[in-house]
């Protein structure tokens, strides 16, 4: 778990994890995903912008889901829950039309924001190169799943794969979440987590601004990990 507290917001977080221009309204699907499965460490991120618990299959049964090393085994998911919570204080709710002493929004741990708290606007990957086409005897024996695609090409990308999320909120908190991945055989075993939280007081779907300054500003993660799948019963097919 980490939580940061900052008096104004405006920071860049950068995370190492091993195994402005805005879009004024809302154009992503917040259940979309896409993986990372370009070295020995796979995984799948959310637009929502935070992989909560059983927010890729539903299913209670699968709940440890994702950050799968060494991936070319079966089951060996690790990730079980991933959540953020940003919290502030003497906050005035527009919807009570009132303030209150501290008001809190949250993705996770296992409920994906169902009164639109965070607001997602874009959601992209972005690659050095586009998947590789494997030709078998003639016959295409590529897996491109829909959620492997590379959205933009860019040779001078630094990272082999990036994922761009970027969500409003209703507390006028706007999230840039960069997310980074390797190919390379030293550095394939690892996730770049860059975040940037800006106020922007863009606060709704339609990108209505509300400029207010925000105070006692806390933000909260929590990554929980278990056991590797392998250990669970067999309860369910491997996705």
């Amino acid at each position: 778990m980490l939580a940061l507290k900052f008096n104004k917001v405006g920071l860049t977080i950068l995370l190492v994890i091993n195994f402005t221009s805005i879009i004024f309204s809302q154009t992503q699907d917040p259940t979309e995903i896409k993986w990372f499965r370009v070295g020995s460490l796979h995984s799948w991120f959310s637009a929502a912008g935070m992989e909560v618990e059983t927010g890729r299959t539903g299913s209670a049964l699968e709940q440890l889901d994702g950050l799968r090393w060494d991936a070319q085994f079966l089951r060996q998911d690790t990730e079980a829950a991933k959540a953020l919570w940003i919290g502030t204080t003497n906050y005035f709710d527009r919807f009570l039309n009132q303030t209150i002493p501290h008001k809190v929004i949250s993705i996770g741990t296992r409920i994906v924001d169902p009164i639109g708290m965070f607001i997602p606007v874009e959601f992209k990957m972005l690659g050095r190169f586009s998947s590789p086409t494997v030709i078998v005897d003639g016959e295409t024996a590529t897996e491109n799943k829909v959620n492997d695609i590379v959205d933009e090409v860019s040779d001078t990308l630094k990272p082999d794969r990036m994922i761009i999320s970027i969500l409003n909120s209703t507390i006028g908190i706007t999230m840039t979440r960069k997310l980074m991945a390797f190919s390379q055989q030293n550095h394939d075993n690892y996730f770049i987590h860059d975040y940037t939280f800006k106020n922007t007081g863009i606060y709704n779907v339609s990108g209505n601004v509300e400029n207010k300054t925000l105070t006692d500003v806390y933000f909260f993660f929590q990554y929980r990990y278990a056991f590797g799948l392998e250990a669970y019963p067999l309860e369910t097919t491997p996705p």
